[in-house]
């Protein structure tokens, strides 16, 4: 399907500009907006610097679950799509801060669950979900893309689990995301083992592909999500997928197998380079640990839900240390990452 918009005897993709400038949304903060694109398309915008994720972020975000889920809708897909720069450029560190700084620990406890539930609703929605991806989705931004049904991506885009960075992990399903990617890559059978050291090496090390292509042997993108080098038309053809998508959501993958407990947490912290710094080696461990499932793992069918709990409880902890404080501090002041 194409979409156009009238532009005297001509015609050119239809723009999320156009749709503001001739409507209201259905729903906005100062966070974000939800727009009627139009053929049962919903658009999540999100429109803080850098799209930035905050708290009212995830109020857009429940609405527009809620709009096309409520019986009789008249939406059955959502895109998510800004003409920002960037996709998403992680959680809001200065509210991550100032919540530090306050010792305030039930929002900061609040903020991390609510991001969790929201995706992982979004993740298991009945219908398409495509994020149009370009410039930087990082940390929740890309937990966002790996929650997905699908992606249409520019190839200048920039992706990675980052929180490393700043002194904690994932907290809204990117660990257990990006596992379920991994064992299924290597045929979703067997020893998980391998699937669990390349989620750690990944999250650990902070990796990021550069590019669209890279994210995909990262396996931030699947092999089937769209790169495209058009910018102006990434929001056309991510509706176009959307709409190709209706009725044929494709199954997210799963973590099916036993987690290994303490015996694994060793194992990947054996591998830890000689000179990682003292809080590098707190953060590794607290990811190692929430990987394998804690000192005493789990159980066939109940890997997904003790990596999810095991996300905010790590995160958490590390919020309460003066290594990650620093670290945030460090972040906001230079926009580089601090080494302790």
């Amino acid at each position: 399907m194409r979409n156009t918009v009238a532009t005297g005897n001509s015609a050119k993709a239809l723009d999320l500009s156009t749709v503001k400038n001739t409507s209201r949304p259905i729903a906005a903060n100062e966070a974000a907006a939800l727009w009627d694109v139009g053929d049962g398309v919903l658009n999540l915008e999100l429109t803080t610097k850098s799209n930035a994720l905050t708290q009212s972020s995830f109020d857009i975000f429940e609405r527009a679950m809620d709009e096309i889920e409520t019986p009789g809708s008249a939406f059955a897909a959502l895109v998510i799509y800004s003409e920002s720069p960037n996709f998403a450029a992680g959680a809001d560190l200065k509210e991550f801060a100032a919540l530090v700084a306050a010792k305030d620990w039930p929002t900061m406890q609040a903020f991390a669950q609510r991001g969790q539930d929201v995706l992982w609703r979004m993740r298991h929605a009945a219908f398409p979900v495509v994020s149009a991806l370009q410039g930087a989705a990082l940390g929740g931004g890309c937990e966002i893309v790996l929650h997905s049904s699908a992606v249409v991506a520019h190839e200048e885009s920039y992706i990675g689990l980052v929180e490393s960075t700043v002194g904690i992990v994932p907290a809204w399903g990117g660990c257990a995301g990006l596992l379920a990617r991994h064992y299924e890559a290597l045929g979703g059978t067997g020893e998980p083992a391998i699937a669990i050291e390349r989620t750690f090496d990944a999250i650990s090390g902070a990796r990021t592909g550069a590019r669209a292509s890279q994210a995909k042997d990262l396996l931030f993108l699947r092999a089937d999500d769209e790169i495209i080098t058009d910018s102006a038309a990434l929001f056309e053809r991510a509706k176009d997928k959307a709409l190709s998508l209706v009725g044929n959501v494709p199954a997210q993958p799963t973590l099916p197998f036993a987690l290994p407990g303490e015996a694994g947490r060793a194992a990947l912290m054996a591998k830890a380079p000689k000179d990682a710094g003292p809080h590098d080696l707190i953060v590794w461990d607290a990811l190692a640990a929430l990987l394998t499932g804690g000192a005493h793992g789990a159980a066939a069918g109940d890997a997904a839900e003790t990596i999810l709990a095991g996300e905010v409880r790590s995160a958490m902890a590390l919020f309460k240390t003066a290594g990650t404080k620093a670290r945030i501090d460090h972040m906001l002041a230079t926009r580089q990452p601090l080494k302790n």
